[in-house]
């Protein structure tokens, strides 16, 4: 019998501890090589921090046993462990708007980034979990659809809310 596994990628994360650490070992690498001219270190230490600061995480889903795994990977080394489907009741698109501002002498300049994540609820919607992140809002409710239909959960709308009224709901509810 075989099995149906379906594997999610969100590419390199760029975010954590690894990561910052992979950041780190890249100018020491650099800064060896010029520094000590030691033509073997150098680039090992090099290649180690590439390899560390550009991690991927990944979603998978069994559909045969019903289970979904999200993880991170370092070449071979994974972590992660799987997790029941049946704990997961709902699976819903969030649209997230965030404004950030950059000051400096010369003036400010503001960005504006619009962005919608595909998660997965638990009955009590306290543990989320991402499944992907899209630009455009019709392909992540084409995603959310599919998903719903395959995982046979219930697709559910989430309300917009503002990130410091997602904070401020937490903080005082």
């Amino acid at each position: 019998m075989k099995t149906e596994i379906e594997k999610i990628s969100f590419g390199p994360t760029f975010e954590g501890v690894f990561s910052f650490f992979g950041l780190v070992l890249i100018p020491i690498g650099v800064a060896m090589f010029f520094v000590f001219e030691t033509m073997f270190f150098a680039p090992l230490i090099l290649i180690i921090g590439l390899i560390i600061f550009l991690q991927i995480k990944e979603v998978l889903i069994n559909y045969s046993t019903k289970q979904i795994k999200s993880y991170v990977s370092i070449l071979i080394y994974k972590t992660g462990r799987w997790e029941s489907l049946e704990k997961y009741k709902w699976i819903g698109l969030d649209s997230i708007n965030e404004t950030k501002t950059f000051n400096s002498r010369g003036g400010s300049n503001t960005v504006k980034i619009k962005y919608y994540d595909v998660f997965l609820f638990d009955e009590y919607k306290k543990n989320k979990l991402l499944l992907k992140t899209f630009d455009r809002r019709l392909e992540a409710e084409k995603f959310s659809h599919e998903f719903s239909l395959k995982l046979n959960i219930q697709k559910v709308e989430l309300p917009r809310i503002k990130p410091h009224e997602r904070d401020l709901k937490r903080k005082y509810n």
